[in-house]
């Protein structure tokens, strides 16, 4: 018969097995499943990453929801299925294949699949002018596989139901869309360190109207705390509407659908179908048809003010934009219509865009540089206006009290979309087509190009880890200095490279 000791010594040793695995993560158990604050989710796993798709992080925006600040997320009680494709957001046009449902505050997790510790997290923003886009088609892989990092990307309301800011609405002036991001962080902070992410290591990034919003996230009072550093790729951070000009413009879109200002108007405009509301406001004199609203508890100035002041966080900042942004936009103005391609042509054409500074611009673009093409001339001038001189002037508000590490992207063969590829001028280095150096876009890469893209990762996903770029074995990035270099993104290596300034115009433009 055996001794009651030693069968007392059995059960506690059984005891401590039964507790260790209660006690265990579920991912130790079956790294496709992680449990969330509401819920168990279900995600896809092989040999690179883990991606957890189509979570929700904010309740449905639906019904008398529809206007209003972002709410918490329901528990689920049975593991959620998280391989899915998910939706995006409601927008004119279909772009992508995805269903578009007004339930659409999803996010995507994407991990690498082998890691030691909690890993540095990048929470992506996507672009789209405020009315398109989604988070879904960001192919994140690469940059989680081979950086070592998380990757959140998400979708936000857009367009109307993201920044209509008629009044009687709800609490908030617009600024929907904005909240979503916020309310996207604060997921983050509450559930990535189940994934295996570190919420103190959080980064913001976004390109065009993503990285406007992360210039609005870093000069809102509503994020403070949610991120330590901040990525901005071709980002016009001065696209943003004053409260008096969105209320205008929105009460007269809300008349326009068929609901006047008055005690119903919030009624009105929550039992229209989407369909009559895809087609968003236009906010006056902001370059976007909608974006975030200044003058409000959310965003009370201007980021480019809050920096200036000292408002914002002082936290390090990589940003940079395209040596040759407006080229596809410009293309896309003339795709159907008749190329102007006179000097008088030309000249008709800046008079018709700036007025009174059409004969200024002439002499200082003139034709002789851009081999006689008027379209890379009109290109170039809203280049340097709209993205070149407005990222400097940034670095320059920024540098001093944080970190800053400035870019131009300059590959000139960077892939372009098969419609541009008969464009009546060279796109170069066009507006998004950096995107493809980060993610996985399906556009070919040469070789120089793809040596270039995995710098650019290196770069990218060690400023997430470390708040500094710099990686040894690869070109020096210095830091920003007042008037200083801006690092060349081309190949056959990058550089920095004096004198952006000048070669942009940027004393003319500010």
């Amino acid at each position: 018969m055996p001794d009651k000791r030693d069968v007392t010594r059995l059960l506690m040793a059984v005891l401590v097995v039964l507790a260790a695995v209660s006690c265990s993560p579920t991912t130790a158990a079956d790294p496709a499943i992680v449990n969330t604050r509401a819920g168990a989710v279900r995600g896809h796993v092989d040999d690179e990453v883990r991606v957890f798709s189509a979570i929700p992080y904010a309740a449905p925006p639906v019904g008398p929801r529809r206007f209003t600040e972002p709410g918490p997320v329901s528990p689920w009680s049975e593991t959620r299925d998280a391989t899915g494709p998910g939706v995006e957001c409601p927008q004119p046009g279909h772009e992508s294949d995805l269903p578009q449902n007004e339930d659409c505050l999803l996010l995507t997790v994407t991990m690498p699949r082998h890691t030691e510790g909690k890993v540095p997290v990048l929470v992506w923003i996507h672009g789209g002018a405020f009315v398109a886009g989604n988070g879904v088609g960001y192919d994140t892989r690469k940059l989680a596989a081979a950086g070592g990092i998380a990757v959140v990307t998400f979708n936000y309301r857009l367009g109307t139901l993201g920044f209509l800011a008629a009044r009687g609405l709800s609490d908030v002036i617009g600024n929907y869309g904005l909240l979503d991001q916020e309310a996207a962080l604060r997921w983050v902070q509450d559930n990535i360190a189940e994934f295996g992410g570190d919420p103190a290591q959080v980064t913001i990034a976004g390109q065009s109207a993503g990285g406007v919003s992360v210039c609005d996230l870093m000069a809102s009072p509503k994020a403070a705390g949610l991120f330590r550093s901040a990525i901005m790729q071709s980002a016009p951070c001065q696209a943003q509407a004053a409260v008096a000009t969105a209320i205008r413009d929105s009460t007269a879109y809300a008349a326009e659908v068929g609901c006047p200002a008055g005690p119903d108007t919030a009624s009105c405009l929550r039992a229209l179908s989407i369909d009559v509301l895809r087609d968003s406001p236009q906010f006056t004199g902001i370059g976007l048809p909608v974006s975030p609203v200044t003058g409000t508890p959310e965003l009370p100035r201007l980021p480019l003010n809050a920096f200036v002041s000292g408002a914002a966080p002082p936290i390090p900042v990589l940003m940079g934009s395209n040596a040759n942004e407006a080229t596809v936009f410009v293309a896309q103005q003339y795709q159907n219509g008749p190329v102007p391609r006179t000097v008088e042509e030309y000249q008709s054409a800046l008079e018709s865009k700036y007025a009174g500074r059409a004969a200024e611009l002439g002499r200082r673009y003139p034709l002789s540089e851009f081999g006689g093409n008027v379209l890379a001339a009109l290109a170039a001038i809203d280049t340097d206006n709209s993205y070149a001189c407005p990222t400097f002037a940034m670095a320059e508000a920024l540098t001093g009290r944080a970190s800053v590490y400035a870019y131009e992207f300059a590959d000139p063969v960077a892939p372009v979309e098969p419609r541009y590829r008969d464009a009546p001028l060279p796109l170069g280095a066009s507006h998004g087509s950096e995107l493809g150096y980060l993610f996985d876009m399906s556009r070919p890469l040469n070789q120089e190009s793809a040596a270039l893209s995995a710098l650019m990762i290196r770069y990218w996903t060690q400023f997430v880890k470390s708040g500094n770029p710099n990686v040894v074995g690869q070109p020096e990035w210095p830091r920003y200095v007042p008037g200083g270099a801006f690092l060349r993104l081309a190949p056959p290596a990058p550089q920095p490279e004096e004198g952006f300034t000048g070669s942009h115009q940027c004393g003319y433009w500010r």
